[in-house]
């Protein structure tokens, strides 16, 4: 059956052939949709994006051999800055999430997730630009598109707890960046806390996306 032509190109990139084999034919049954292409980790999908033959979406794994997710989105990042990419991943900790958010994903799911959630995310980001569940971001999305209010909130940051801000949104522990301050771990725990109650933002992910938004920080 010939694809017809409003459906959006789709990569995949997985290196477990049997999952990456079953997220194909659950997209292809998708109206919208339809996978272009198949690669095992980001060296190999390099030999197959061409400025000619370019998808409307990649969905990629994170933990990958040869090319991981993280080097394969640094260099998108640089040869195909408009590809949006969903992160597709069974690594749910707060590192692995803040350093893909950093290299530029549009979304985060994990493996786990219901079929109707990976359409969701895929409709999303194509109409949208980008789709973060509440694993992610929480509430922060929202109150993040309030500029007046984030303002507010940046403002009433002393300048201690910006440069902890800031430092959150490197690779560091909570106790490497007590270490960087001279604080003890425990009044790191007692910034963080703070931080999260002015912003009413509960995971370090909302305080890395905060930061972003205000340009505190940037890529």
């Amino acid at each position: 059956m010939p694809v017809q032509k409003f459906h959006k190109k789709v990569g995949l990139v997985d290196d477990h052939q049997l999952f990456r084999k079953g997220i194909a034919e659950l997209v292809n049954s998708f109206p919208q949709f339809y996978v272009s292409f198949e690669a095992s980790h980001g060296e190999e999908l390099q030999k197959m994006l061409s400025p000619l033959n370019l998808p409307h979406l990649i969905i990629m794994d994170v933990n990958m051999p040869n090319m991981d997710g993280f080097k394969t989105m640094l260099w998108l990042k640089e040869h195909f800055p408009d590809i949006p990419v969903l992160a597709l991943s069974m690594m749910d900790d707060e590192q692995s999430i803040v350093r893909m958010l950093k290299s530029g994903v549009k979304g985060y799911l994990l493996k786990d997730a219901h079929p109707s959630e990976l359409l969701n995310a895929m409709n999303t980001i194509s109409d949208n630009g980008f789709y973060y569940t509440d694993f992610v971001t929480g509430r922060l999305i929202n109150s993040l598109n309030e500029n007046d209010s984030s303002k507010k909130q940046h403002q009433q940051l002393t300048e201690r707890e910006i440069q902890f801000l800031c430092l959150c949104c490197s690779e560091y522990s909570y106790k490497e960046i007590a270490d960087k301050l001279y604080i003890s771990p425990r009044t790191a725990d007692g910034y963080r806390d703070k931080l999260f109650e002015k912003l009413n933002i509960k995971s370090r992910v909302g305080l890395v996306l905060f930061a972003i938004r205000n340009g505190l920080f940037k890529l």
